[in-house]
């Protein structure tokens, strides 16, 4: 097993918004309960490039008329056409637990999903969505502008289901090899609070580039934190460089 380290904290970038979500989760909502397969990921696969979440490149641009189809969001594909997509778009990509290709890359993308709580899954287990992922699922109603006032409150309810799995976010967590221990969301709040009382009427608030602390931060104690910022704004001033930061 791979030591845990000391890391800064990421979120991968790969869904690119994530207003995307809720479009993943209704690709997978259908498999909730299935065992996971290669065959069910590209199942997925085919399901993500029909709504045009995620573009094969390399199949469009030998085709000008696929490209052409696939630029017209009106347009809606045929399961030949998605099947030669995924044959002629191979995945290059290999993801530890999962076969190279199509099913690693389903694994880049609901990654980030499993992690804040919306689905778990793993090769040859079942699809399992939590109560939230399936009600995220629901809500791509709110990515349609078209549609208003939403069963689902549109964009209120999105962030709200975010901002709950945010809250929450763990960093020591079984699917990051991390010694970090701590919530970083729950972790801000308190030192704030806690920059408060150090400070008094001298406390502005937190820093952008203090943020940085908060990213590469090893525990949970607050007012540790809250400490750490005084005493650097102490010995280093309000305008210390992007290297001192680093550093």
């Amino acid at each position: 097993m791979a030591k845990r380290e000391l890391k800064p904290l990421s979120f991968s970038t790969t869904i690119r918004n994530p207003e995307r979500i809720p479009i993943f989760l209704e690709c997978i909502a259908p498999y909730d309960g299935r065992f996971l397969t290669d065959e069910v990921a590209i199942d997925v696969a085919r399901s993500v490039i029909s709504k045009r979440v995620y573009k094969p490149i390399t199949a469009l641009k030998t085709d000008d008329t696929m490209r052409n189809k696939f630029n017209d969001t009106s347009y809606e594909f045929d399961n030949t056409e998605l099947d030669w997509m995924i044959e002629n778009a191979p995945q290059n990509h290999k993801e530890k637990g999962f076969s190279k290709g199509w099913a690693s890359r389903f694994d880049t993308w609901f990654k980030i999903m499993k992690e804040l709580g919306f689905v778990y899954y793993a090769m040859n287990e079942q699809v399992q969505l939590s109560e939230l992922g399936k009600e995220l699922a629901k809500y791509t109603s709110y990515l349609d502008s078209s549609i208003e006032n939403s069963l689902y409150d549109g964009g209120e309810s999105f962030r709200n289901a975010m901002l709950n799995s945010m809250v929450k976010y763990c960093r020591a967590n079984p699917y990051r090899r991390v010694k970090n221990n701590n919530q970083p969301f729950t972790l801000l709040l308190r030192v704030i609070c806690g920059l408060k009382k150090l400070l008094g009427n001298e406390y502005r608030g937190i820093y952008k580039k203090e943020l940085s602390f908060f990213l590469c931060w090893q525990n949970n104690n607050a007012d540790e934190l809250a400490t750490f910022i005084v005493n650097f704004r102490r010995e280093n001033g309000l305008r210390a460089s992007d290297e001192v930061y680093y550093e």
